[in-house]
């Protein structure tokens, strides 16, 4: 088949086209206009040694610790983990199978000592409510004497 036959079939063809992308657009805005909307709440928690730290040597093995990435990943690793569920639950009087139902992701910002803490819900102050909660989970997780953590 050469090119002006192809053309040809087209043009004789042309409403069924039409037809064919109305209908796809038809429903495929009916369907996005019921579906509810999901929300996402962030929270960031960043590491850092602590302000407690008074011997230099010290200061300076909390940055190797934070450098070596394992603590940082171990945290995240927690953040997703089934304990936490249980303690945001507990914390926000919730059953354990809302928190089961969220997204819930803890990512490490690559080249920083950050974690991103991200809940995606339907109820923005459900997902709101449980990223913080995991950020001051992870707070009482670590070690105050050595590293600070930061939530923002």
């Amino acid at each position: 088949m050469d090119f002006i036959t192809f053309f040809q079939a087209m043009l004789r063809g042309w409403w069924l086209i039409v037809l064919a992308t109305l209908i796809t657009v038809t429903s495929a805005a009916y369907t996005v206009s019921r579906r509810e909307p999901v929300y996402q709440a962030t929270t960031k928690v960043e590491l850092k040694p602590s302000l407690l730290l008074a011997d230099p040597r010290q200061y300076i093995d909390a940055m190797n610790a934070l450098d070596k990435r394992t603590t940082i990943n171990t945290l995240a690793n927690n953040a997703m983990g089934n304990s936490m569920q249980e303690l945001v639950g507990r914390e926000l009087g919730l059953p354990r199978s809302v928190i089961e139902s969220l997204e819930i992701a803890a990512v490490v910002i690559p080249d920083t000592n950050l974690i991103e803490i991200r809940t995606k819900s339907r109820d923005p102050q459900l997902a709101a409510a449980v990223s913080n909660t995991i950020a001051e989970q992870l707070s009482r997780q670590v070690p105050a004497r050595v590293i600070q953590v930061e939530i923002t």
